[in-house]
């Protein structure tokens, strides 16, 4: 008996793999899902950068940004040359002309710090950043902690190599028939993918912290073996500074519209920041103050090309309050 079930689970997981849940389960053999290098529809370079220059153009004199995060840095709907970083690089270059100035987008769809960790490790020294940069968006926190889980492989992640369908299955499940206490000791996160603008600080505070821990590693990597400035960019959903924003959005039910927990992880970062060994800037202000609308499409959470210039410009202000670019002309 012990053998029909093992072949039949076997049978299952093959054909699960290779057909209905094939597209499911691509984060769960490569949980770093970087872009393909030299794909022209996305417009990466050869590291899989998107990109318009590759790294050997940067030279020692030039001032480097390497501006990692997740889809709202990356640009979709915008292309590359509407993206954040770009925009960012355009009006810092109006602002210092007589510096060469380069941004390089390190982000891409569904990142989070621990994965810009990686990249960065990998080809972060080739581009001699003097900066770094990462724009943080509130479904970090939980993406965080599950990339961890599927590459450390602890506890039930262990099943990851073997039965991906079935954890993937068993997930879904659990989702939807456990209370959240007993889905986070299983599966070692809070199942709700928002859980940090839903609940208290005080209750998604742990949480946070294992987050936060992640940005950590980031700074001491940038400080030690790249000799770079590290600053944290903290980027609102439309959610926490307007009702009106992507009515018919595929994400609208998993947030409540200027609740009363949207703005704990802001509330969390101007904690951390009376100790933080490097400096954290909010673009909230900059998207509760405009008169830009809308900010974000109206079936997508994120930025239209007004949307992404209202984020660039800020982030141009602050560079330029804040002495971020040094060694101009």
């Amino acid at each position: 008996m012990l053998a029909l079930f093992a072949g039949i689970w076997i049978v299952f997981e093959i054909q699960a793999q290779r057909t209905v849940l094939a597209k499911h389960l691509a984060v769960y053999r490569d949980p770093d899902h970087r872009l393909q290098p030299l794909d022209p529809g996305v417009g990466t370079n050869s590291d899989g950068l998107r990109c318009r220059f590759e790294a050997a153009e940067i030279a020692d004199s030039d001032f480097s940004v390497f501006f990692l995060g997740d889809s709202f840095v990356f640009g979709p709907g915008v292309g590359r040359e509407g993206a954040l970083p770009r925009l960012f690089e355009r009006g810092l270059r109006r602002r210092y002309p007589a510096q060469e100035i380069h941004v390089v987008n390190a982000a891409w769809p569904s990142a989070s710090p621990l994965l810009a960790l990686r990249l960065l490790r990998d080809v972060g020294i080739s581009y001699q950043p003097d900066l770094v940069l990462y724009g943080f968006d509130m479904s970090d926190f939980r993406d965080d902690l599950m990339y961890r889980n599927l590459i450390e492989k602890k506890g039930i992640y262990g099943m990851v190599d073997r039965g991906p369908a079935s954890l993937w299955l068993a997930g879904r499940g659990a989702k939807a028939l456990m209370p959240d206490g007993l889905y986070r000791k299983v599966f070692r996160m809070p199942k709700d993918r928002f859980f940090a603008v839903k609940k208290p600080l005080d209750e998604t505070r742990p949480n946070l912290l294992e987050v936060w821990q992640t940005l950590m590693e980031v700074n001491l990597f940038c400080r030690e073996e790249l000799d770079a400035e590290f600053r944290l960019i903290v980027l609102p959903r439309n959610f926490q500074y307007s009702e009106r924003e992507s009515p018919s959005s595929w994400e609208r039910g998993e947030y409540e519209d200027l609740g009363p927990f949207v703005l704990e992880p802001f509330r969390f970062f101007e904690e951390q920041a009376a100790t933080a060994p490097f400096a954290i800037h909010s673009l909230l202000p900059a998207f509760e103050q405009t008169d830009v609308f809308p900010t974000c499409y109206a079936g997508d959470p994120h930025w239209t090309p007004a949307g992404t210039q209202v984020a660039a410009d800020a982030l141009v202000e602050m560079a330029v309050r804040g002495g971020w670019v040094k060694g101009e002309g």
